[in-house]
């Protein structure tokens, strides 16, 4: 018997090899799309639960009434650690560390000439491997972090620097000038991790290096250290957070009421958190329900294509049920062999499928950002899953035709002369009409996606970032030579201007607190270190006063931005002096606002101090001028670099590329709208096209008496394409108010944000339209075209 409806399958699936193929075709990409999509959705869902004290792990995070836009941070003093398990016996422990970009890392002895800058480097707590599950292949996990100066690396770092050898014991030399030990390896880390690093140093080196012991010694008015803390409970977590605006008076002399302070548990940071300032950004969990919808929604629509397209040939059919049944069928062999028909379409899709996912593998971690191996998929657990999901896209894909087929009576049948019941009809239509409304949805919200990226290019952010080359110091040798090289730059013809500095813009920086009389509370600034070129090279507007100047006297002079004199609470800033820091500063004048983060967030308060001296890094900034070449400036650049750095690697970056990649999250999301849009397109269309076929079928015999009625092509063509078109244009009319709403919503996410334009929905309105009605033209044209004799002689 199975044998049998094997064969008959098999002969069906031959004889219609086109359906055949756009059904397996439909399938198989909605297969491996959504099981992409489901398995990033699992690994967002799944982070950070692989640490052993996963559910007692807490990240301390504080945002304050002050706070620009009520943004909430991570980074905290470096005193409150130790605070915090002083105060409270329910921290079991805790870890702070320090987060060092830029870091010139090189070998020594043999190989010294191995050297690179490292972006992730961590001085953490001898406690970091204790609270977090990251095992060591190589040295002891207990003792790694306990003496100064020692430091343990990733796996890949590992092997950058020592090949296949073992490099515990081995030295490496930072910045040119501090010598490590290398006291362990640590095993490859899950690419679910909200901690991220490529080296751990001990936390005590920090203070043994220059241009960090400030940091430390600013004690509780510096917030630069991630902490996490180790507590029994939930409820004592919530407790004590409750407990920590007077924690900090008690230690500050300051109120703190004005501060909300978080306990986060670990396993909510990634999708649950808005804090910034750790090493790792978090996920807005509503995109990742966003996703999960959208790969239930790819794969319902190349459901529904099979639907559609099975019940499209109806007619071609209906002679093969007739003579079935009268030979003995019943009903239910009938809907079982349909079933089988389905299931084998389905296995055989998702073979094809899995064969898909191994090439979209590559675009598709690209295009996500995480790290998806194919020997996830051969996991017991995930083999269940994908099993469970072939025989529910099976069931769902076959019921409905096998239902509808198996119920034509021999008589319809032989004389082809059955007729779709008012309930199918409105099925298939409704069908399409879903098809549309997802694939319409998914174009505007790409649209509009794409037009706040191209806003935030396009916005004015209060200084000029085009032709503007960074160039990290990084070396202690150089830094320290700051001067000498900013000289011979500046003397250069293609070099407009040459500006130094700490930090730059869309590189994060220490936040201080200032505490003024009049002040409730402390208001946290950014610093920055730089010279008065620095606003020069970068076009910055003076709003107030002047800029300080390049001498010695300077060295008690600052600046600040508008939103900084606001907060501060000064009318009449330019001249008056205020005390930061344990010593006195006069404010000699006040810059426009410029955006020196990302535009999901207003202006934050800044704080700019004249550069005297930089003791371990900092940036070159150089406006070059128009029409430079630019090979050859960069050439010329190397050149002098390596008279003062020999052996060290020149790196740069541009500053309107370091401000695009700030939006990287939200041009990964564009991209995978597109994507995903014009995947539903397609498998909309090829519905739409099982739809025109099936109406083809059906309608030929009226098509070609209104031929011989005098029918023109254009009136037949029109005649047969606008019941469907009805159908698109009222998934146009769901669609819109639907991602309407979903885009105004994900837009609030942005201090700086485009409104929804009525033109986006018009333009994405017309290219639904056009793309239905050039997949209607092939059927539409053919019925209009052929001979109405031929047509009314098959009766």
């Amino acid at each position: 018997m199975l044998l049998n409806y094997l064969t008959i399958t098999l002969r069906s699936l031959k004889r219609q090899k086109l359906i055949s193929f756009i059904n397996i075709a439909g399938l198989s990409g909605g297969i491996a799309l959504s099981v992409l999509i489901l398995h990033f959705v699992y690994q967002e869902f799944t982070f950070d639960r692989f640490h052993q004290k996963a559910s007692h792990i807490y990240r301390v995070t504080q945002r304050s009434q002050e706070a620009v836009d009520g943004q909430s941070t991570a980074q905290m003093p470096p005193t409150l650690a130790a605070a915090l398990q002083l105060n409270y016996p329910e921290v079991r422990q805790t870890v702070r560390f320090y987060k060092s970009d830029r870091v010139l890392m090189g070998g020594t002895g043999s190989r010294a000439r191995r050297q690179f800058y490292e972006d992730k480097v961590l001085f953490a707590d001898s406690t970091f491997f204790s609270v977090f599950t990251f095992p060591l292949r190589a040295g002891d996990a207990k003792t790694a972090l306990n003496a100064p100066r020692s430091i343990v690396l990733s796996d890949k770092t590992a092997r950058k620097y020592f090949g296949g050898s073992n490099p515990v014991g081995q030295s490496l030399l930072l910045n040119n000038r501090e010598l490590f030990q290398v006291t362990g390896v640590a095993a490859p880390l899950p690419s679910n991790s909200s901690v991220d690093f490529e080296m751990v140093a001990s936390f005590p080196s920090l203070g043994m290096m220059e241009g960090h012991k400030s940091l430390l010694a600013a004690g509780w008015g510096v917030a630069a250290f991630p902490t996490y803390v180790v507590i029994g409970s939930a409820t004592a977590a919530r407790r004590i957070e409750k407990q920590m605006p007077a924690l900090y008076r008690r230690y500050t002399g300051h109120d703190w009421s004005g501060t909300q302070f978080t306990l986060e548990p670990l396993r909510d940071i990634h999708l649950h958190s808005d804090a910034v300032g750790d090493t790792r950004s978090s996920t807005d969990v509503r995109y990742i329900y966003v996703f999960a919808g959208i790969a239930i929604l790819i794969l319902a629509i190349a459901i529904v294509n099979y639907v559609n397209l099975s019940t499209a040939r109806t007619a071609v059919r209906t002679k093969e049920i007739g003579v079935r049944k009268i030979i003995g069928s019943t009903r239910g062999e009938l809907i079982v062999q349909f079933l089988g028909e389905a299931a084998l379409i389905t296995f055989v899709a998702f073979l094809v499928a899995a064969v898909m996912i191994r090439l979209l593998l590559a675009p598709f971690t690209a295009l996500t950002g995480r790290s998806i191996r194919a020997e996830d998929f051969y996991q017991p657990a995930h083999l269940l899953t994908l099993f469970g999901l072939a025989v529910v896209v099976s069931l769902l894909a076959g019921i409905y035709p096998a239902l509808m087929l198996s119920r034509i009576t021999p008589g319809e049948a032989l004389k082809s002369r059955f007729t779709a019941s008012k309930g199918g009809i409105i099925t298939r239509k409704s069908l399409i009409v879903f098809q549309f409304v997802v694939s319409g949805g998914l174009i505007v919200c790409a649209f509009i996606m794409q037009n706040q990226l191209d806003y935030f290019r396009q916005k004015r952010l209060g200084l000029s970032n085009e032709q503007v080359l960074a160039i990290p110091m990084a070396d202690s040798t150089v830094a320290a030579h700051f001067r000498a090289i900013r000289g011979v730059l500046a003397g250069r013809a293609d070099v407009h201007s040459v500006g130094v500095a700490s930090a730059v813009p869309t590189k994060g920086n220490p936040q201080f607190g200032v505490s003024l009389p009049h002040l409730k509370e402390d208001v946290w600034v950014s610093v920055y270190e730089t010279d008065r070129r620095f606003f020069e090279a970068l076009q910055i507007k003076l709003a107030a006063g002047s800029l300080y100047a390049d001498d010695a006297k300077a060295s008690v002079q600052i600046v600040l931005n508008e939103t900084a004199v606001r907060k501060l609470q000064l009318p009449d800033p330019v001249g008056k002096k205020i005390r930061l820091f344990g010593q006195e500063f006069v404010i000699a004048g006040v810059v426009r606002d410029f955006h020196f983060q990302s535009l999901h967030h207003p202006i934050e308060p800044l704080l700019l101090f004249p550069a005297t001296e930089f003791k371990s890094g900092g940036y070159f900034l150089l406006k070059t001028g128009t029409g430079t070449n630019l090979p050859q400036q960069l050439a010329a650049l190397e050149s002098l670099w390596k008279q003062y750095a020999p052996g060290l690697p020149f790196e740069y970056f541009f500053m309107d590329d370091a401000f695009d990649q700030l939006y990287k999250a939200e041009d990964r999301l564009a991209g995978i709208f597109s994507a995903f849009s014009v995947f539903a397109v397609f498998i909309a269309c090829i519905g739409l096209l099982g739809l025109t076929a099936f109406a083809a079928e059906k309608r030929s015999k009226e098509a070609g008496i209104r031929k011989i009625m005098g029918a023109g092509v254009f009136d037949i063509v029109y005649w047969f394409t606008k019941d469907s078109l009805k159908l698109v244009v009222t998934a146009i009319l769901i669609a819109f108010p639907v991602a309407w709403y979903g885009m105004t919503f994900w837009l609030r996410n942005f201090a700086y944000r485009v409104e929804p334009d009525w033109r986006v929905f018009g333009v994405a309105g017309l290219v639904v339209v056009v793309i239905a009605l050039l997949t209607m033209s092939y059927y539409s044209i053919k019925t209009a075209l052929a001979n109405p004799v031929k047509t009314l002689r098959n009766e």
